[in-house]
């Protein structure tokens, strides 16, 4: 049996959900983001930094925050936009024989926040199982304008002790890199290898990656988004953050599943859908598919 604790009283209360083989995940309602994930016997497989909160007005350095409309500083918004520090409202929360779920959602009138003329709806379904998380982020254009946007899932994924990365299935196009300011075509057939502080856009989705570092193995799988991202700041880059402690930078990789040159258009009515599913194993089992029930009946 599923087991969940919700609290529909207090937005300040998170949202937990856990299944019987023992997974559990964390959602705060400030940005709806996923700030915990551990599967069935395995242990915490995202990064939080201890100095979240340290600087006022900064949103949880970690988990999985939602990115819209805005990539970064590309633009007149906050930087990764106006999501982040939202209070989101818990809708629906369910258990079926093989998963827990929750649904969250916000909503957006026009002129809202300065620099945004246009109204939304903005909703997150997490749906947790033993050994795999999966997140479906949808906008829903509910004004009469159209509006492009870009939009990203910033999944800081935890890196055991700062061990060094490898990104199997590696991405075949060409990249911006943020730090050169140029962009670069990747190797053929071999892995990134990361070990050092790295920032870059691949012009590919990340239909399935496999992010290993010692024994451990993330797979993801994404839909929806025509990027990826791939940060990290390691040890050098570490001190330029100020919510970030300075011997963190080498215990993440964010990992992206991103719309940024390739902005999104949604006209007045029209919905738009991202996915990512995260699935959690050791480097020496062999590839586990469970597929959650809303991911098996997207388009």
């Amino acid at each position: 049996m599923i087991k969940i604790s919700r609290s529909q009283t207090s937005s300040m209360v998170p949202v937990l959900l856990y299944t019987a083989g023992g997974a559990q995940c964390t959602i705060l309602r400030e940005g709806a983001n996923l700030v915990s994930w551990i599967p069935a016997n395995g242990g915490e497989q995202l990064f939080i930094s201890r100095c979240s909160g340290s600087v006022d007005g900064l949103p949880v350095r970690g988990g999985i925050p939602l990115v819209f409309p805005q990539f970064a500083e590309m633009g007149p918004l906050p930087k990764h936009g106006i999501l982040r520090n939202v209070n989101w409202d818990l809708i629906a929360i369910s258990s079926q024989p093989d998963c827990a779920s929750a649904t969250l959602q916000t909503e957006c009138r026009p002129f809202s926040y300065p620099g945004w003329p246009y109204a939304f709806r903005a909703r997150l379904v997490v749906e947790l199982q033993d050994h795999s998380v999966f997140l479906q982020f949808s906008i829903q254009n509910t004004g009469t304008q159209t509006f492009a946007f870009q939009s990203a899932m910033h999944a800081y994924l935890r890196l055991p002790g700062g061990t060094p990365a490898d990104i199997l299935g590696c991405i075949p196009a060409s990249y911006f890199d943020k730090q050169l300011q140029s962009w670069c075509e990747p190797a053929m057939s071999a892995p990134v290898h990361i070990n050092a502080a790295t920032d870059r856009i691949y012009q590919s989705p990340a239909t399935r990656l496999q992010c290993q570092s010692g024994v451990t193995r993330l797979t993801l799988q994404s839909g929806g988004f025509p990027e990826t991202v791939i940060w990290t700041p390691w040890r050098e880059g570490a001190a330029a953050i100020p919510d970030l402690g300075d011997d963190e930078g080498d215990q993440f990789i964010c990992i992206e599943p991103a719309a940024i040159y390739q902005a999104q258009q949604l006209a007045p009515g029209s919905q738009w859908q991202g996915r990512l599913r995260l699935l959690a194993e050791t480097a020496s089992e062999p590839d586990h598919e469970p597929v959650p029930a809303s991911e098996s009946t997207q388009p």
